[in-house]
């Protein structure tokens, strides 16, 4: 006898009902039944494909992909955070997945909603979003105008009105932090910028320290701007500005301590640094909630910083000549008496010059090289 075996292949499309009974973590295996009208053989697929388990996934969450700050100063979130102000209004979007899968869930019921909660203190917020046929969801809350007395809160999201017996999954992925205390400058901190020494200010080592309860973004740096003010006037052409990196934790009252080397020459061509002219210097980042420098070092109160007018000023005083009416070949002493009225020391070479019937000018005598320390005389 021939034997011959045949290869059926088949596919089959079925629905599970919401309604199904579901207990978490149930598994069962496909079986299915053979019929050839003239035999009838059951086969239970799991014996022959160990492998192939089902598990029913009817459980959704509110994945939430975004948040954005609604009220002005608008800042952005930072991962999983965003930093708010009391009062401030801001927004949640995001979209519902199975849980156990993580695949998007194309709604069929038109009740579903989204909860989203946060305990701001001991009151308790919600709000509530549609989701639409995409299964996404947009959900605005605004903060109550007072400082909680813990900064940073964690949002939930829950899905409500799910159909049957399905559940929901609570997320707790996103926090929000609020903060409405202003930073201040730390003046009091050595900020190198107490004494500003006219001619060396082409490379100023910086250090700003900011005091703040929650501090500023250490990756983004401390944002400055100065400019020189001449007769209390601004001198067009001097502002510039910088970004400091953060470089440490002040151990004294954990302020943020800021430090970069800064050109603070004017850069403007032919101006000259002159006494009375100043530095004015603000601090233009903000905090992580929008919050502006307030007090000393603000952009509407910059910090003045006077400049020490720092040259060497040599100049002579008189000369002595020891014969007026030499003979020739006789020997004449010339003494000089010098000062220098400047507050930088240095030095100057002295020298005896010939100027010849041609207008040239000849060297006659070794130099002679004389230091003058500042407010010297003679």
């Amino acid at each position: 006898n021939q034997i011959s075996t045949d290869v059926i292949e088949l596919s089959f499309m079925f629905e599970i009902s919401w309604s199904f009974p579901f207990a978490s973590g149930d598994n069962c295996k496909p079986y299915i039944e053979i019929d050839d009208f003239s035999a009838s053989d059951e086969y239970n697929v799991g014996n022959h494909i160990p492998s192939l388990v089902w598990y029913l996934d009817n459980v959704l969450t509110a994945i939430p992909l975004s948040t954005e700050d609604l009220t002005p100063p608008h800042v952005l979130e930072q991962g999983d955070e965003i930093y708010l102000r009391e009062g401030d209004e801001y927004s949640v979007s995001g979209t519902i997945e199975y849980s156990g899968s993580g695949i998007s869930f194309v709604p069929s019921n038109e009740n579903l909603q989204v909860e989203m909660e946060i305990t701001y203190g001991t009151q308790v917020i919600t709000s509530l979003a549609d989701v639409d046929d995409t299964g996404s969801w947009y959900s605005t809350m605004v903060l109550p105008m007072r400082q909680p007395l813990t900064p940073t809160m964690g949002i939930s999201t829950n899905v409500l009105n799910i159909p049957g017996v399905g559940q929901s999954l609570e997320n707790t992925d996103l926090s929000v932090i609020v903060d409405s205390n202003p930073p201040r400058v730390d003046w009091l901190y050595d900020t190198s910028l107490s004494v500003l020494e006219s001619d060396r200010i082409t490379a100023v080592v910086v250090s700003i320290c900011i005091d703040d309860e929650i501090g500023l973004s250490e990756a983004n740096g401390l944002d400055v701007y100065w400019y020189i003010m001449r007769d209390g006037l601004l001198v067009s052409g001097t502002e510039k500005q910088a970004t400091l990196p953060y470089q440490t934790t002040h151990s004294d009252d954990n302020g943020q301590v800021f430090e970069d080397e800064l050109d603070l020459s004017p850069g403007l061509e032919g101006f000259v640094i002159q006494d009375g002219d100043k530095i004015m210097f603000s601090i233009l980042s903000t905090d992580q909630a929008g919050n502006e420098i307030e007090g000393s070092g603000s952009p509407d109160n910059p910090r003045a910083f006077d400049f020490r007018i720092m040259d060497f000023n040599p100049t002579m005083d008189r000369y002595i000549i020891s014969d007026s009416f030499p003979y020739q070949d006789s020997v004449v002493n010339i003494t000089t008496f010098w000062n220098n009225d400047g507050l930088r020391e240095g030095e100057i070479t002295v020298n005896l010059y010939e100027m010849r019937e041609d207008g040239t000018w000849v060297r006659e005598s070794p130099d002679k090289t004389l230091q003058l320390d500042s407010k010297s005389t003679s």
